[in-house]
């Protein structure tokens, strides 16, 4: 058994626990709504589009398609959370080329957000 490496150290180990929990998360929503779904044997909302709204809406009234739209936000926002891990590792071990490029993947789908809620 090598002893140089240390399994789940380092910037690799935080990121990858970083994925593993929201990856975890987002499947038991899904599995949560979908067994909410049948049990109720609910077919509404399934087949039209939702605003961030209209989810937040649904998950407050607890309803089985707002919690699979909470495990879908969970997966679109789990990258995100992957690349402000990875700044603040970077500019922690003073990085500062890694720490831009990362910064400016972050303002790149920052404005890429604001322009779609705009138009």
């Amino acid at each position: 058994m090598p002893t140089g490496s240390k399994s789940g150290s380092g910037m690799e180990g935080v990121l990858g626990r970083v994925l593993h929990y929201c990856i975890a998360i987002a499947i038991a929503l899904f599995v949560i709504g979908l067994g909410y779904l049948v049990a109720t044997a609910s077919q509404a909302g399934l087949d039209e589009q939702f605003s961030l709204q209209q989810i937040v809406d649904s998950i407050t009234s607890i309803r089985p398609e707002g919690i699979i739209g909470l495990g879908i936000i969970v997966v679109v926002v789990t990258p995100i959370l992957r690349i402000v891990a990875t700044t603040i590792m970077s500019l922690k071990r003073r990085d500062t080329v890694v720490a831009l490029l990362t910064i400016l993947s972050f303002l790149s789908i920052t404005i890429a957000f604001i322009v779609k809620t705009l138009s």
